[in-house]
């Protein structure tokens, strides 16, 4: 899915979110990931995963905040975040089936598995047919590739034309919505 890479932890204070390089201020929406924070805060269930856990602060979630990336994605149907991968402090990532459950469980979607269970020589990235995208009329932007022990490979689509995400100058923005 094209988006942004985007990670929260539960701390003391609530939910902390970041990116791949660095970590948000603690109620801060930088532009392009407000709509993914907003989804996770309203619909995590905070409660259910401090209860589950004894240390909540030291699991790590990874997903993709969705965003206009030049792809006409169905936005009705497209939650604002996908969950991809858990990281947890005694085994390092989940495996792929546990991560996904503990998103839904968790109250958030997880990425779209396209094929479980395929052992990687199956795996001919020069020959790949990817398949049709579940959030538009098209196939899919690319495939992750993740194996039980943490290891992942990223297939992207070269048939996919990413057109250039429309943008606004600030002063039209404020022209338009702007108030006094």
């Amino acid at each position: 899915v094209a988006g942004a890479p985007l990670r929260f932890q539960v701390t003391d204070a609530g939910l902390a979110f970041g990116d791949e390089h660095r970590t948000f201020d603690q109620w801060n929406e930088p532009p392009g990931y407000g709509y993914a924070v907003r989804t996770v805060r309203e619909r995590f269930d905070e409660a259910a995963f401090r209860a589950a856990v004894d240390d909540a602060g030291a699991y790590t979630f990874l997903g993709v905040a969705t965003r206009n990336e030049g792809v006409d994605y169905d936005w009705a149907r497209m939650p604002g975040f996908l969950g991809v991968d858990l990281h947890g402090p005694d085994r390092g990532y989940r495996p792929p089936d546990l991560a996904e459950q503990a998103f839904e469980q968790l109250g958030l979607d997880p990425v779209n598995a396209l094929r479980k269970e395929l052992p990687a020589r199956d795996i001919r990235p020069d020959r790949y047919a990817f398949p049709d995208s579940a959030w538009y009329d098209g196939p899919v932007v690319g495939v992750l590739a993740r194996n039980k022990r943490g290891g992942r490979a990223l297939l992207t689509n070269p048939t996919v034309d990413r057109a250039e995400p429309p943008r606004t100058a600030p002063e039209t923005l404020v022209e338009r919505g702007g108030t006094p």
